[in-house]
Formats: C-alpha cells, sequence, structure tokens
C-alpha cells in the first residue's frame, strides 16, 4: 500500500468530518448490532451464577433480535484462554488448602489455663480445616473435569451459533499487507500489537469482521468493549 495521502485512507469522506452526529449511544443500542470482543466473553468467569444469567439472559434477548454477533477469531481466542481462565480459579482454589494454621507446641505453658483453651480451639479447627480440605479437593476435582461444560462455556452453547459467530470474508493475504501498513504507519487497529509473536493481528482481524458485518447488515454498530477506529478515536 501506498503511504501518499494516509490522511485520505484514513478520511476517506472530508464532508463526513464536519457532519453532526445523528445517533446517540441510546439509538445504537436500541437500533444497531453489538458485537463483543474476548475480554467480554471471558468476564462471566468473574461472576457469581446469578450474575452469569443476567449476562446470558441479555445476550438471549439480543440474540432473538438478531443484534448480537461474535467475530470468529473472537470465539477462537475465548477457545485459547478458557483453560487460562479456569486455571487461575483452580491454583487460587487450590490456596486455600494451604492456609491451614498450625500452631505451636509449648509444654511450659500446659498449666495455664487460657493455654489449654487455645490448644483445645486449635484442635477444633484443625478437624474443620480437614473438612475444608476434603471440600476443595472435590472442587478442584470439578473444575480439572471441565472440558466445555464450565458454566460459562455451557450458558454460551445455548445461544451462539451460526447466525451469531460470523467468520470474516477478508483473505490472510489482504489482512497480512493491512497489518504491515499499518505497522509501519502507526494506524490502528494492531500497530501497537506489532512486537507480539502470537496473535498481533488479532485485533484486526476483529476490526475487519466488524466493518463486514456493518455493510453487511447496514445497520448502526458499536463493539463492547468500543475498539478504536482507523484515526484512534472511540466508536
Amino acid at each position: 500500500m501506498s503511504k501518499i495521502n494516509i490522511l485520505g485512507k484514513i478520511f476517506p469522506d472530508a464532508v463526513s468530518i464536519f457532519t453532526k452526529e445523528t445517533s446517540s449511544l441510546e439509538d445504537s443500542l436500541k437500533n444497531g448490532i453489538i458485537v463483543l470482543d474476548t475480554n467480554t466473553l471471558l468476564f462471566p468467569f468473574n461472576v457469581n451464577k446469578q450474575g452469569l444469567k443476567g449476562i446470558v439472559g441479555a445476550y438471549e434477548k439480543l440474540v432473538s433480535e438478531e443484534q448480537l454477533f461474535v467475530p470468529a477469531h473472537v470465539a477462537r481466542e475465548f477457545a485459547k484462554n478458557r483453560a487460562a481462565k479456569l486455571g487461575e480459579i483452580y491454583v487460587s482454589v487450590s490456596r486455600m488448602a494451604n492456609s491451614q494454621r498450625d500452631l505451636k507446641r509449648y509444654p511450659l505453658l500446659s498449666d495455664i489455663d487460657d493455654y489449654q483453651e487455645v490448644v483445645e480451639l486449635q484442635k477444633s479447627i484443625g478437624e474443620t480445616e480437614k473438612k475444608i480440605k476434603e471440600k476443595i479437593k472435590s472442587v478442584l476435582d470439578t473444575i480439572s473435569g471441565f472440558e466445555r461444560n464450565d458454566p460459562v462455556s455451557a450458558a454460551y452453547s445455548e445461544i451462539f451459533n451460526n447466525n451469531v459467530v460470523y467468520q470474516h470474508v477478508i483473505t490472510d493475504d489482504k489482512l497480512e499487507a493491512d497489518f504491515k501498513y499499518r505497522s509501519e504507519n502507526k494506524l490502528p487497529p494492531g500497530y501497537k500489537d506489532g512486537s507480539k509473536t502470537n496473535n498481533a493481528e488479532g485485533d484486526l482481524i476483529v476490526w475487519h469482521s466488524i466493518l463486514e458485518l456493518g455493510k453487511n447488515i447496514k445497520k448502526i454498530w458499536c463493539s463492547f468493549p468500543p475498539m478504536a477506529n482507523q484515526t484512534g478515536n472511540t466508536i
């Protein structure tokens, strides 16, 4: 791609620069399409059952109104990061089993009533913590058994179908050329990820997916979280 007239490529329609915005965020949410990114898909791993139910309910409503889309690349990133997210939960839960307190015994203090009471309380705590460890092991076994049936993935499997997951049309060759051009000219999205050794072009693939969706559906569209457009401004 030529480096001549880069601003012309960023702002192909100069008149629109001075055009008053005609759609509010409220209108966009009501009448447009919503495109989810990977972090948004992973977020429910941090909420409780009720929170997940609320999120899924909102998604189901948007799907029924044909407003919700998940780029195929986002789905693939979710598949890659889901295991890491479950791994974080596993490690966090396993640490709970290592928090048992152990009181060092001092025979010299055995005649002190308060010390004896502390010893008895410690025994009671020890029995309780033993039960806690057994329950934690059971929880860890359940987490280890998750494949695609963890609560979040199971919920998504009910709503994200062929009509929701969008496979981009742009070819790998065109993506590579566009990524190189943007990296050389420091144009978002994607150029800040140029140093990554893996999935550096991820944001650009999602961007092109959104552009294709907007062109095909011809509705107002917005992404969650908001993405930057070619000027670096948030849409």
